[in-house]
């Protein structure tokens, strides 16, 4: 059996029950049965991703590093790929490692619909909950393909927007890996 993501070890389930500006308002159910659940707050500007595992598609190198360099801030590990296909082979060679896939749609060799496709086939065998994210700059919104993605960042966007996607995505794979 493969492991779970880190994030089961450490809730039954988290689900984001309100978010204003500066917080996010969180229902927690611990690991341990004989603890209530209790609702956390947790501020958007010191909530870390300790261990939270990253893999960016991403063809654009300025746009990638930068990217990668606040993700590591946060605390992530992020793995990078310049196209569809690296990223494939990247994701192939470690499956069980990677939590959240950001996933440029328009690169060269191959693009991100496919990569996704594949690495969505791949990641059907596994126990582990994978999320993939579209980071876009073009209008996919009525492909019938978009379903295959989790969430949908547009570009340009602030790092601010990339930190509040990601964290969402995260507390969704929490909760319902607690289901």
């Amino acid at each position: 059996m493969r492991s779970k993501s880190f994030l089961s070890k450490f809730f039954d389930s988290a689900k984001i029950i309100s978010e204003d500006d500066s917080a996010y308002r969180l229902k927690i159910e611990p690991m341990n049965q004989n603890t209530s659940s209790h609702i956390n707050v947790f501020d958007k500007n010191t909530i870390r991703h300790e261990g939270l595992a990253i893999l960016m598609v991403e063809d654009n190198p300025f746009l990638r590093d930068s990217i990668r360099m606040f993700l590591e801030k946060l605390g992530m590990m992020v793995d990078c790929a310049e196209n569809g296909l690296v990223g494939l082979e990247i994701f192939e060679g470690s499956p069980e490692k990677y939590d959240i896939v950001l996933m440029d749609i328009e690169m060269p060799v191959m693009g991100g619909i496919e990569s996704a496709k594949r690495i969505r086939a791949i990641n059907s065998a596994s126990e582990k909950s994978l999320s993939i994210i579209a980071v876009t700059g073009s209008m996919f919104s009525d492909n019938p393909e978009m379903p295959i993605f989790q969430g949908i960042l547009k570009k340009p966007f602030e790092l601010e927007q990339l930190k509040s996607m990601v964290t969402k995505t995260w507390l969704r794979m929490l909760n319902s890996q607690g289901k």
